[in-house]
């Protein structure tokens, strides 16, 4: 049943110059090097606006039946994805996160925590006979290993075998606690919990708020360059000369800038909890169990699943990174200037983060930056959750309106 050829892993690493370097250092410096690129390049040339009336309605310089065009929402695009970089910074993050991500492996403490993975390896799933035949065989075979070792002790002997064989009963108890409380409540599912409470950020918002601050970064890069430009250029008045340019510009462009969050969201948290559930050796049959076979999550009993609970948590990340992307486009229109806006920006959406992965107990001090931990919001009180996402809904449908008054004045 236990395979001890996991407890040997290998260690992965870059030899630079003979000096070794993690995939995720690595992956990190050149993730802020080429972000600090990205900004240079953006901001080193001089505002500078030119204003002709063409000859010819202006085309993509691409030839083709669908890019020839003048449809607004295909130029609009084409000039936030390509000309702006808004693309470029998504290949990044991609790029970045599969050399963070693939590399997840699975930690092991003491002997107890990997012969616990292997008990709950085997009993994972829906709760059956036969493992409840398994729960009692094993408890009966430890008391038996007791006794052996305590007649070996009364006759001054040592049993070598019973003592190895014991490293497994701390594991063995973790195991039989975790059955109770499956049984006792009625549950019919169990889960290997480690692997899903590092997801939900049961123990430490430490890693939620990693990926948070991560997040948080494109969003304000991305929002900035989406929102941005025209109104550092001063083209912004220009395009409200035109009734498209006054009422379906910022139509396009949020709808774009929502786009973008989503493409952010996918690519920060699906490769994480991909590679978490690989490395742990959990399937994603799980997704369809109960919540509460997580003690952890125990008070929404078997009203949803964890895959619905997953997609709860996703719904109000992407909620909080689309009233993100507002506020910077609000500063957007107050600044009129790329780099102070990124500045700004990370400042109000970054920082907090940052000092989260610090120490876990600033969490409760920046409560308001809680719908991108985990589950810190969805364990609170339900009341208290209710008022926080209708107050974000609202904070969000006021912003979209008032950017848009702005935009049309």
């Amino acid at each position: 049943m236990f395979h001890v050829e996991n407890l040997f892993t290998i260690y992965r690493n870059l030899n630079v110059f003979g000096f070794p370097f993690t995939y995720s250092s690595t992956a990190s410096v050149v993730l802020a090097a080429g972000i600090a690129g990205c900004i240079c390049v953006l901001t080193e040339s001089q505002a500078e606006i030119r204003v002709h009336l063409p000859n010819k309605l202006p085309l993509l310089p691409v030839k083709g039946p669908i890019l020839r065009t003048v449809n607004l929402w295909i130029h609009e695009l084409w000039k936030l994805f390509f000309e702006e970089k808004v693309l470029l910074l998504l290949l990044l993050l991609a790029v970045a996160q599969f050399f963070i991500s693939d590399r997840e492996t699975v930690r092991y403490y003491d002997y107890t925590d990997f012969y616990y993975r292997q008990y709950m390896q085997y009993l994972s799933g829906e709760v059956t006979e036969d493992k409840k035949d398994f729960i009692l065989s094993e408890k009966e075979r430890f008391a038996t290993l007791n006794r052996q070792k305590q007649d070996a002790l009364l006759q001054g002997k040592t049993d070598y075998l019973a003592e190895q064989e014991l490293y497994a009963y701390e594991a063995f108890e973790l195991t039989e606690q975790y059955w109770e409380y499956i049984t006792e409540n009625d549950i019919g599912y169990m889960v290997y919990e480690p692997a899903v409470d590092e997801l939900t950020a049961a123990s430490t918002q430490r890693t939620d708020a990693l990926l948070a601050f991560e997040a948080m970064l494109f969003t304000v890069l991305c929002s900035t360059l989406v929102f941005g430009r025209d109104y550092q250029l001063g083209t912004d008045k220009l395009c409200r000369i035109t009734f498209y340019g006054k009422r379906k510009a910022p139509t396009i462009r949020m709808v774009t800038g929502m786009t973008v969050n989503l493409l952010i969201l996918v690519l920060v948290y699906c490769p994480y909890y991909k590679a978490t559930l690989q490395a742990y050796g959990v399937g994603t049959a799980c997704l369809y169990f109960p919540a509460d076979c997580l003690r952890s999550l125990d008070r929404y009993g078997n009203s949803i699943t964890l895959g619905t609970y997953f997609l709860l948590l996703s719904v109000i990340r992407f909620l909080f990174m689309n009233l993100t992307g507002l506020v910077v486009y609000a500063i957007s229109q107050k600044l009129r200037s790329i780099i102070h806006t990124i500045i700004l920006g990370c400042t109000l959406f970054m920082l907090p983060f940052g000092m989260i992965m610090l120490s876990d107990s600033l969490a409760s001090f920046f409560f308001l930056y809680s719908p991108m931990l985990g589950n810190y919001l969805l364990t609170s009180p339900l009341a208290v959750v209710i008022i926080f996402v209708s107050a974000m809904l609202a904070l969000t449908a006021w912003l979209v309106r008032l950017s848009v008054d702005v935009f049309c004045r």
